[in-house]
């Protein structure tokens, strides 16, 4: 994955949100939150934190299964 790729995936969400394509945001918001998810393990224990809670925030905002 390119690091640019979950950024690239909300913007694309927003822009499906706005088209009213609802499954489409919740697609790109799942990749991107999957990109959080994969990286908390890398990350330091601060980084984690951070990780966590936006992962936690995306699930918040399309069913993700963990």
């Amino acid at each position: 994955m390119k690091a640019e790729e979950p950024e690239s995936s909300f913007q694309k969400a927003g822009e499906f949100f706005l088209k009213k394509d609802l499954k489409a945001a919740a697609s790109e918001i799942r990749k991107g939150a999957g990109f959080l998810k994969k990286n908390v393990k890398e990350a330091s224990k601060d980084g984690k934190k951070t990780l966590t809670a936006s992962f936690d925030q995306q699930a918040g905002l399309c069913s993700i299964e963990i």
